[in-house]
């Protein structure tokens, strides 16, 4: 049967079957370490990049990543695999305990793969380079907590993708 007569309640019902049996999974995942609760979303991310030609509800994918050591790990899967990157649409960042060089030395590289990010929720400090590096790509929004994250001189071109959402 083609895969283009399938309902789509049916193509829904074989992925999501697909995406949870780990035999499946683990053969076609890349090595890219997470905890063991972000595990299941990372093997149905996999799972939806190796099916990313069906026309699914489920085909902007969303990541987050906790601490600068994941994110060296995110950057490495990013660019080794540069469909895995394209595939990427929101990013959520939290990097405590990072200086404001630090973020911007690990952000600004990992910018140039992910050439279809529409968001990124950036829980750190931007500084002005960043920030001009966010608004030369093409992500659409930057979601921030608070106005203490953002350098203190912005003129208004500077806050054009800038969301402001309290949390």
């Amino acid at each position: 049967m083609s895969e283009s007569i399938l309902p789509e309640e049916i193509l829904h019902s074989v992925v999501e079957s697909l995406a949870y049996n780990p035999e499946f999974v683990e053969r076609k995942s890349p090595p890219f370490s997470l905890e063991k609760r972000d595990q299941r979303a990372f093997s149905f991310l996999s799972l939806a990049t190796n099916f990313d030609e069906f026309p699914c509800p489920f085909s902007s994918h969303i990541l987050e990543v906790d601490g600068a050591e994941h994110l060296k790990m995110f950057q490495d899967q990013c660019i080794s695999n540069t469909s895995f990157a394209a595939s990427i649409r929101s990013l959520s960042v939290s990097l405590p305990g990072q200086n404001t060089f630090q973020i911007t030395s690990m952000m600004k590289p990992l910018l140039c793969y992910l050439k279809d990010l529409s968001q990124l929720d950036a829980r750190f400090r931007i500084d002005i380079p960043l920030l001009a590096e966010l608004n030369r790509h093409s992500v659409k929004t930057v979601v921030v907590t608070s106005l203490a994250k953002l350098p203190k001189t912005l003129g208004s071109p500077d806050l054009e993708k800038i969301i402001l959402c309290g949390r």
